[in-house]
C-alpha cells in the first residue's frame, strides 16, 4: 500500500510553504536602506494572503513531516504538529508532540507525547498511543530528586508495549538459523 495522493500533496505543502519565507517578506528581500528589491508589478501574492490556517508562520504549532521505511515496518507517513510552551524565564518546560501516521502495515495511528519539567527538581512524561491493527504503548515516568540534594530521589516508570515487528535472533554467536 502506498501512500494517497492526498497525502503526498499535504507533505508536499508542508515542506513548500516554510521555503516561501515570512507573512509580509518582500520576495526580493530588503537593501541596505529597507527597501524591498526585485519587487515587480507582475510578483504573485505574499504568503500574507494565504488564509491563516494555510500559513506556516501563524500556527500555533511546528509541523513536522514524518517518513520512514524499514524492512520490517513498511513505509509510514504522518505529522508531528509540536507545541513548544515557555516558563517566566524563558525555558521551554513542556512539549507536546502528538502525531498521527499511517503504517504500510498497521494502517492508521496516533501517539500523543507529553514531555513536562515543572520545575528543576522534578520532571515527567506520558506516550500512549495505537494503531489499527495489532500496535499499542504506554510509557509513563515521572522522577522527583533531580539535584540530588536529599537523601532521597524517585523514579516511577511504568510501560505497556504491543509491537507488531517483535524479533528474536537467538542468545549469542552460535544461535542457528531456523527455517520458516
Amino acid at each position: 500500500m502506498h501512500p494517497s495522493g492526498l497525502t503526498k500533496a499535504l507533505l508536499i505543502a508542508l515542506l513548500w510553504l516554510p521555503a516561501q519565507g515570512r507573512a509580509g517578506d518582500p520576495p526580493g528581500g530588503t537593501g541596505p536602506d529597507g527597501q524591498a528589491q526585485g519587487v515587480s508589478s507582475d510578483t504573485p501574492a505574499s504568503t500574507s494572503q494565504l488564509p491563516a490556517w494555510l500559513r506556516v508562520d501563524a500556527l500555533p504549532f511546528i509541523p513536522i513531516p514524518e517518513i520512514s521505511t524499514a524492512p520490517h515496518e513498511g513505509v509510514k507517513i504522518g505529522l508531528f504538529p509540536i507545541v513548544l510552551s515557555s516558563n517566566n524565564d524563558g525555558q521551554i518546560n513542556q512539549i507536546l508532540a502528538p502525531d498521527i501516521l499511517h503504517s504500510q502495515y498497521f494502517g492508521w495511528g496516533f501517539r500523543w507525547r507529553t514531555f513536562r519539567n515543572p520545575s528543576d527538581d522534578e520532571k515527567w512524561s506520558l506516550v500512549a498511543g495505537a494503531k489499527q491493527s495489532v500496535e499499542r504503548e504506554f510509557d509513563f515516568e515521572y522522577d522527583f530528586g533531580l539535584r540530588r540534594d536529599t537523601d532521597w530521589s524517585w523514579i516511577v516508570h511504568a510501560m505497556y508495549d504491543r509491537s507488531g515487528t517483535g524479533r528474536f535472533y537467538g542468545f549469542g554467536n552460535n544461535t542457528r538459523c531456523r527455517d520458516r
